[in-house]
């Protein structure tokens, strides 16, 4: 919470302060405040579409327990960008491709 007064002396105003992490307990909860407005502010955006999908990729359980790669916040950005590269067909270590498998937004 963050308490705050008014410049013109009215009174005193207090604002709740979300974290808005996917992830934590209170944000990330189903029908919570931030979980809410994130849906209103995305519903406008998927009702423009024509068609949607969603690939899941999961990683082996050998691969999970590598430090640094796929068990920290950071690993798993940089696997995530590394397997949208590929997919679009942009250059992959050095090395360019040829074309990609989807078009952007598929």
């Amino acid at each position: 919470m963050a308490k705050g007064d008014c410049p013109n002396g009215c009174g005193s105003v207090v604002k709740v302060i979300y974290c808005g992490r996917e992830w934590c307990s209170r944000c990330g909860a189903p029908l919570s405040e931030t979980h809410v407005r994130r849906m209103a502010r995305l519903k406008p955006k998927v009702m423009q579409m024509s068609r949607m999908g969603m690939l899941v990729i999961e990683f082996p359980d050998r691969f999970r327990k590598i430090p640094g790669w796929a068990y920290s916040a950071r690993g798993l950005e940089l696997a995530g960008d590394a397997i949208v590269n590929v997919l679009a067909g942009r250059r992959s270590h050095g090395r360019p491709r040829t074309g990609g498998y989807f078009p952007r937004g598929w």
